[in-house]
């Protein structure tokens, strides 16, 4: 089978259990590939990319730790890279996670989705100034990269940098993807934190309606009411 083929089946594999959420015989089927064709790259990486979309991190994180080594092609290294970082990232491993966008970020394809994640990641560990340097970069190369937008904005306020683009940008993250309950989340709790409280109580409930489970999203609904009140 050429390498075309054998990519398109396996891009195929991985669709139809993205559409069926039916994961585990994929799985299976990869894993015996894998086995039985210990040469061929293709297989650890197709593997790698569907045990950190179950969440299985700890092998889904060796596969890809594997394959990112391998022949790859420029853009599959990239989406190697791109996962094994959200692997890292997920399970809390920054400093892995922030080595594997680096080495995204020098493959010579311009990825937003990497400085974006750098920037989520520096965030975290509290390294305010470059977590906005990294989400910056991630607009210069496209500014409606709407990830960075929200989260250029959420950092804005919440550090009190510049809360008016914070508001701004929070605002143009629920334009541009108004059925996303975190934008509406955030940009809740920028109105919210400038005492813009009707307008910051209208983003909440209808990020309620999108995750009505989030208990997040509820806790910070719940405060605005008792603010409201006490007025």
């Amino acid at each position: 089978m050429s390498q075309l083929k054998l990519v398109n089946k396996l891009e195929e594999l991985l669709a139809t259990s993205a559409e069926t959420g039916e994961y585990t015989e994929t799985v299976k089927r990869l894993t015996d590939m894998s086995e039985a064709n210990p040469t061929e790259d293709l297989y650890s990486f197709y593997l790698g990319l569907l045990l950190v979309r179950t969440k299985n991190y700890q092998s889904g994180i060796r596969y890809l730790e594997q394959a990112k080594n391998a022949k790859l092609d420029p853009g599959q290294r990239l989406r190697c890279l791109i996962f094994l970082g959200k692997a890292y990232a997920d399970v809390k491993a920054f400093s892995k996670a922030e080595r594997a966008f680096r080495e995204a970020l020098q493959t010579g394809v311009p990825e937003p989705g990497a400085y974006s994640a750098l920037g989520a990641i520096f965030y975290e560990r509290n390294m305010i100034n470059q977590a906005i340097d990294a989400l910056k970069k991630a607009l210069d190369i496209d500014p409606n990269y709407v990830g960075a937008i929200n989260n250029l904005g959420y950092i804005l306020v919440e550090t009190k940098k510049d809360v008016v683009e914070g508001i701004v940008l929070c605002r143009k993250a629920v334009q541009l993807d108004p059925e996303n309950p975190a934008y509406r989340d955030s940009l809740g709790k920028a109105l919210f934190d400038n005492k813009l409280y009707e307008e910051a109580k209208e983003e909440l409930e209808i990020a309620i309606k999108l995750a009505p489970n989030n208990e997040i999203i509820l806790k910070r609904y719940k405060n605005i009411l008792e603010k409201m009140e006490g007025k």
